[in-house]
């Protein structure tokens, strides 16, 4: 990640080695110890990588988390680096948020948004029914972004939740937001 940077590290390295990972797992290529462990080797370089960018922080605060249901943190982890890149100040939350947790982090940190992963496991009418539940929670004018591989499938929500289909539009949302915050 320090040769390539670590914009480039997720394009081009972490998020094609998870794809290849999960595919060769669900062609029953490699078994779910080689998966699992690719995975945990992976989110551990993105938390570090994290950790090197943090001081960095000079943007909007940005809440990250998973919906109740959801425990795959990786799209999580690779937007938490982007985020960093960018000089937002990413405060993570990880799987499995209670939506009334997430909400009260936007609140005590006033979070100039909320960003949400979702994973192409994730059920679309429950996540869409989280994703209203959490867009009356949070504060008004809090947008809610929504990413990962589940997000394409959401259709109609809420105004505030906005889809982020692809790690290249993080940048976009981030500039929109209010610099007042």
């Amino acid at each position: 990640a320090t040769v390539l940077g670590s914009r480039t590290f997720l394009r081009r390295r972490a998020g094609p080695q998870r794809i290849e990972v999960g595919e060769r797992w669900a062609r029953g290529e490699i078994g779910v110890r080689h998966e699992h462990f690719v995975s945990e080797e992976l989110e551990f370089q993105l938390k570090h990588l994290v950790e090197v960018l943090r001081p960095a922080e000079v943007g909007p605060t940005v809440v990250i988390a998973c919906l109740p249901d959801e425990i795959h943190t990786f799209g999580l982890d690779m937007v938490a680096v982007e985020l960093s890149a960018l000089g937002a100040a990413v405060r993570p939350l990880g799987r499995a948020t209670p939506l009334e947790e997430i909400a009260e982090t936007a609140r005590t940190v006033d979070a100039a948004s909320v960003a949400i992963s979702v994973s192409l496991f994730a059920e679309p009418e429950p996540t869409r029914k989280s994703l209203a539940t959490l867009a009356e929670l949070v504060p008004d004018g809090v947008p809610i972004w929504a990413g990962g591989a589940g997000s394409a499938d959401l259709g109609t929500r809420p105004e505030s939740v906005q889809v982020l289909s692809h790690l290249d539009e993080v940048e976009e949302a981030l500039r929109r937001l209010q610099p007042s915050r």
